[in-house]
């Protein structure tokens, strides 16, 4: 006897008896059975039970196997309160209960019903216990609310020991910045010098706590992902997460919506990355500067030197970093930018009265055009060697160097009567002269700064800007009351040997060497410098490469507006002091611009910044500038395009260090910026002889070609900033997919003291893995190999 599952709910017992057909019988007659088997199913009360005996069993089954059932007879017991019915309606005819001949036992099947509709009440334990199991059960609602209650207080006393566990590990890596900090200010140029043995042990320590603090890192991380999921509230179909305080800096899984659209699934997995974009900002901005890890890296090499104690050094030094002092550094360094790059701004002055007078008869004007490439080829491509130099003889002694060179080279340029000798004396000379002055300038600024380190670079380099403000009125000037360009040339000269003395003579290193000449002039220390600042391995790869070529192509549209802007105005009818003007306001642009493009780039992406400022110098060219035939409109195109055009120079070192950090290589960021110098001044040497040649003097149209040609460049320059800028996108998204992944995989080692259910507990995990496992599914798709993933990846809305 079994229980029919269809009649769970009826407390129905299923008798199952085989009977076996005797041969010799009548076909109306069965044959009773040897040995039959009864099992009995309990109710959920327990209390139906039955047994029968073997002779009720068998005339049981006589009755059935005639058509026959009285179960009132006097010899069988009555079974209240059950009654017996058979499963068909009526009572199955003997010939088809009976199996036929040769076949197994076909068993009888029939249900017993309860007819009492007494309700099965709970077995009688004590009223205490009963009120617990509907406690338990929760039939009453006073005892529904108190269950409430005790799993909100449960959930409240499990998110206080997440959160004190979240403040521990944030405590942890606190300590661990302050100790890495203690050791970075042991090292130069921070305080006194060391030995080298003594740097390698500090370098290595800081490389270990920084691989504790990542450790740490991670696991703060995964914990704010789990004090989330504990604030977790449920509205409808979405799920929507807060973290406990603002503290926690963690990329929290924000929200995730179980039955949406792929719009909606879109737009989520942006926000997620926006999310992550806004916890990795800080380490995003405070990545250094190409001169700061250069120094770092050449001071790995500096030779033995007797120093006094740290601490009497500290007390000797009262110019804080980030402090008034620095910036007072800040404003000498731009002075240097000042007298160099802003002098070679005003270039085009120069350039267009040799263009438009025969002072040195027999040269063409691809000659005077070659002179300025040639300036900013020698400063560019020098600029590695300088450092050198710096590092053997000292900042001093190459300074003076420099501002000797450049002096002399334009008092000799202004006595010049034959080409050679003009490009001799304002070309070489003074190319050469550039990179002694500004580099030496850029080195120090980065042992004055920690934090405002970015906002001092834009006041270096915003030097050019001002130069070329100065140097465009005041030359032009002195070219129409003169009538030639000597005592312009002169002028120059005098303004940059006082503006470069006045900044070499206050301008210092915050901790000033001590080593010995002899220590620092060996071929050992040499070789060690030379292979920091030349070792051209990370141009292995072809996003540096990009980023190089990109520098390149944007500068070569740099200096063409540069050099042509005043010769332009002069095309379209303009005067001489016209011409200047408009050269003036574009370098006063840059004052502004330059310092500008830094900050956004370092908000909002240094690549992104580089796409779209691209983007905008290519509309100002081809639909501004190309149109542009009146005066007024030629001062707003100067405006627009000064704030600008100067990306190249202010983003392109910054690139480098984004590429090099995404491949782990950031020490190698020296290298990279001397090989980036050396490339783009192969660039700069044709510029501006490229761009007239495209001129045609007798068209109505003269630049039209030159202004093609220019925007051509920044449209390539567009292209492979694009390639460069999807190779970080996906470097990113292996980064966080990695990340997420790992997240997943140790969600397992995670030892939180919850006071839940196993079963609510498991839930509240497969919810989580769920949200980690849709960001991983997300960059798994991006992350394809097809050309639309390459596409997306390009413009997929990312810091980077």
């Amino acid at each position: 006897m079994t229980m029919d599952p269809d009649l769970h709910n009826t407390n129905t017992v299923v008798v199952e008896v085989p009977v076996t057909p005797n041969p010799n019988a009548e076909a109306s007659a069965p044959v009773p059975e040897q040995e039959t088997k009864e099992k009995v199913g309990h109710s959920p009360s327990g209390s139906i039970s039955s047994v029968s005996s073997s002779e009720s069993t068998e005339k049981l089954i006589k009755s059935l196997s005639m058509g026959k059932l009285d179960i009132n007879k006097d010899d069988e017991p009555p079974l209240e309160p059950f009654t017996v019915s058979p499963i068909q309606p009526a009572s199955p005819s003997v010939s088809s209960l009976l199996p036929k001949a040769n076949n197994a036992p076909k068993p009888i099947k029939f249900t017993v019903r309860k007819v009492s509709r007494d309700t099965i009440a709970l077995p009688e334990t004590g009223k205490a216990q009963n009120k617990e199991r509907e406690y338990a059960y929760g039939n009453l609602p006073e005892n529904r609310e108190k269950a409430k209650e005790r799993k909100s207080a449960e959930k409240m006393s499990q998110l206080q020991y997440s959160q004190a566990k979240y403040d521990q590990y944030a405590a942890r890596i606190e300590k661990i910045n302050k100790e890495v900090n203690f050791l970075t200010n042991l090292l130069p140029p921070y305080n006194v010098e060391i030995d080298y043995v003594t740097r390698t042990k500090i370098t290595k320590a800081i490389e270990k706590l920084r691989m504790k603090q990542d450790e740490i890192e991670k696991k703060k991380y995964s914990l704010g992902i789990s004090i989330s999921r504990l604030w977790r509230e449920h509205d409808e179909n979405e799920i929507f997460v807060r973290s406990v305080s603002g503290e926690i800096d963690s990329a929290p899984l924000t929200r995730h919506s179980t039955n949406v659209s792929e719009l909606s699934r879109i737009l989520t997995g942006l926000r997620d990355d926006y999310e992550q974009d806004a916890a990795e900002f800080e380490l995003y901005k405070s990545r250094p500067v190409p001169e700061e890890a250069l120094i770092e890296q050449l001071e790995l090499v500096s030779p033995k030197s007797e120093r006094d104690d740290i601490l009497e050094k500290l007390e000797q030094d009262d110019h804080p970093i980030d402090g008034a002092f620095a910036f007072w550094q800040a404003v000498l360094a731009m002075l240097m930018v000042f007298s160099t790059w802003g002098a070679n701004a005003a270039f085009g002055v120069f350039l267009n009265y040799y263009l438009t007078t025969n002072s040195f008869p027999g040269a063409t004007q691809y000659d005077f055009a070659l002179m300025g490439g040639v300036i900013v080829f020698l400063a560019q491509i020098l600029a590695p060697m300088t450092v050198l130099l710096v590092r053997i003889f000292g900042q001093t002694p190459v300074h003076l160097t420099g501002i000797c060179l450049q002096t002399l080279g334009y008092f000799l340029a202004a006595e010049c009567t034959k080409l050679w000798q003009v490009f001799l004396c304002e070309g070489v000379l003074v190319g050469f002269s550039f990179s002694l002055i500004f580099i030496p300038g850029t080195l120090v600024l980065p042992t004055w700064f920690d934090k405002q380190r970015a906002t001092a670079m834009g006041i270096a380099v915003a030097g050019a800007g001002l130069g070329g403000l100065v140097f465009s009125l005041s030359l032009n000037k002195i070219i129409q009351e003169t009538g030639d360009q000597r005592w312009a040339l002169r002028m120059v000269g005098f303004i940059t040997l006082a503006v470069s003395l006045f900044g070499g003579t206050f301008l210092r290193v915050r901790t000033p060497k001590k080593s010995k000449f002899k220590d620092r002039f060996n071929k050992d220390f040499i070789i060690k410098n030379f292979k920091i600042v030349f070792d051209f391995r990370c141009f292995d790869n072809y996003p540096i490469i990009t980023v190089g070529v990109w520098f390149g192509v944007v500068l070569i549209g740099y200096i063409i507006i540069l050099y042509s802007f005043s010769s332009f105005a002069t095309s379209i009818g303009l005067s001489h002091t016209q011409g200047s003007n408009i050269l003036a306001i574009l370098n006063a642009s840059q004052v502004v611009g330059r310092p500008l493009i830094g900050n956004i780039g370092d908000f909002t992406g240094r690549a992104n910044t580089s796409v779209a400022i691209s983007i905008y110098v290519i509309i100002l060219i081809f639909a501004f500038w190309f149109n542009t035939t009146t005066y007024p409109a030629l001062i707003v195109l100067s405006v627009l395009m000064g704030s600008a055009v100067g990306v190249g120079s202010t983003m392109a070192q910054a690139l480098a260090g984004d590429v090099l950090a995404k491949m782990g290589r950031h020490e190698k960021l020296p290298a990279a910026w001397g090989g980036l110098n050396i490339i783009v001044s192969c660039f700069c040497l044709p510029a501006e002889v490229i761009a007239l040649k495209l001129r045609r003097p007798h068209s109505n149209h003269a630049y039209a070609h030159t202004q093609i040609f220019t925007g051509c460049c920044f449209l390539m320059g567009l292209i492979l900033m694009l390639v460069c800028r999807e190779w970080l996108v996906r470097k990113t998204f292996e980064s966080r997919r990695s990340q997420a992944q790992e997240t997943l995989n140790s969600r397992h080692n995670m030892h939180l003291r919850r006071q839940e259910t196993p079963e609510v507990e498991d839930d509240e995990e497969k919810d989580d893995d769920q949200l980690l496992q849709a960001r991983v599914e997300r960059y798994d798709r991006l992350l394809g190999g097809l050309l639309i993933y390459f596409i997306i990846r390009m413009f997929y809305p990312l810091r980077v």
